[in-house]
């Protein structure tokens, strides 16, 4: 693969996909097949058609640039009402022809995407204009009248749709030849269900495509789980870009995964939340070193995270829990430590007392608390044995009662 290095930022600061034709006059040598650019920004709008136009064929300049001409949607509504008019015209003949094949193709893709019955609808008389059909609607309609992001989407596939047919001229069917598409952000407008569904639609219109997909949504990332690489791009000092190692994609890769391994998002809160969570543990940390006026500051910023809304309730709920069982924990272990030391003393002063009258005897001390003797004799005998070096054999035990 060839990677083009050059200015490629958007406005907002984030990587996009760099237009080769334009920064790289010299990579005209590399394309051995067709490439065109799919920009989803650009959406049909109302224009004019004729029932006997011809669409010419764009420059290689136009077909790679991101940048739309003024006509730019009446060509394609142009291109679209002329295939349409001549699928109609193959129907009549009862046969399923070129035409007939890339309509069906286009009104399948966005049913896909959509889960709805789409289809064209030109007419001739009184004028020639091109209406669509979508959803439970009976009448056909104008295009400027869908939703703009089924129009975003109907626009860059009539684009490429179009394209194909009139680069393809000879072929039967022009969708299964080889071709380069550039697409950027083609979840500009779309419902996230709609960006799980778009980039397996063009797949599968275009078989024979390599694809390249610039992206920031989680979804079309995770909707891409066959035959894919995803390539991260990173922009360094200067505006440098650089292209990490490839990583190919899993079939059971979610929109979490996307979210956190590739696009790098671990937080998932709103900034406001964010801050108030950070503090919130914060104060917990404190109040676990013993600090009370922490901990009534926590308790106290507890309650007004939960009352932002039932999630951070269950957040705030589950912290303040694990919180209440390290105090519990912290607790034994202070008791503990000061059980041991106390009876370490008694044990070193009873040992030195032996050691002065020459004989070598191992002193159990017992308390009078219930349930702890079997524990104070096996520590007691640990502690002589390892520190002290006292052998088993050595060991005649004596017991003292401590009242």
């Amino acid at each position: 693969m060839v990677y083009f290095k050059g200015d490629t930022t958007d406005k907002d600061g984030d990587v996009s996909v760099w237009d080769p034709m334009t920064l790289f006059p010299v990579s005209r040598k590399y394309l051995n097949c067709f490439a065109m650019t799919l920009c989803p920004r650009a959406y049909l709008e109302t224009a004019e058609v004729k029932a006997n136009a011809e669409i010419r064929l764009p420059t290689t300049d136009e077909a790679l640039s991101f940048s739309r001409p003024a006509d730019e949607s009446q060509r394609l509504l142009q291109g679209i009402f002329t295939m349409d008019l001549q699928a109609a015209t193959e129907s009549r003949q009862g046969l399923t022809g070129r035409y007939s094949r890339m309509i069906k193709a286009i009104e399948t893709a966005i049913e896909e995407v959509t889960g709805r019955k789409f289809s064209f609808a030109s007419t001739v008389h009184p004028k020639p204009e091109l209406r669509v059909r979508w959803g439970s609607s009976p009448e056909p309609f104008p295009i400027t009248t869908l939703p703009d992001g089924l129009r975003s989407i109907l626009g860059w596939l009539v684009q490429g749709v179009v394209w194909m047919d009139v680069f393809f001229r000879d072929a039967e069917d022009p969708l299964e030849q080889p071709v380069i598409l550039l697409v950027d952000e083609p979840e500009t407008h779309l419902h996230p269900e709609w960006q799980w569904r778009v980039m397996p639609m063009v797949q599968r219109l275009f078989p024979k495509a390599q694809i390249f997909v610039a992206t920031h949504s989680p979804f079309v990332v995770s909707s891409l789980n066959e035959n894919a690489w995803i390539h991260r791009l990173r922009v360094g000092e200067g505006g440098a870009v650089t292209v990490e190692e490839p990583r190919m994609v899993e079939q059971g890769d979610s929109y979490v995964t996307a979210l956190s391994s590739v696009l790098e998002v671990s937080d998932w809160y709103d900034p406001e939340n964010r801050k108030l969570l950070a503090e919130f543990r914060t104060l917990l940390s404190s109040a676990l070193k013993g600090g009370d006026d922490e901990e009534q500051a926590m308790r106290k910023l507890a309650q007004k995270i939960a009352g932002r809304g039932m999630e951070l309730e269950q957040v705030v709920t589950a912290e303040l829990r694990q919180y209440e069982r390290q105090k519990q924990q912290v607790a034994e272990f202070k008791r503990n430590q000061a059980w041991e030391n106390s009876h370490a003393q008694i044990a070193r002063r009873f040992w030195r007392t032996k050691v002065q009258l020459g004989r070598i005897h191992s002193w159990i001390v017992v308390t009078g608390r219930t349930g702890l003797n079997t524990k104070i004799v096996n520590w007691i005998k640990s502690w002589m044995i390892k520190v002290l070096g006292i052998r088993h054999k050595n060991i005649a035990p004596t017991v003292i009662w401590l009242q």
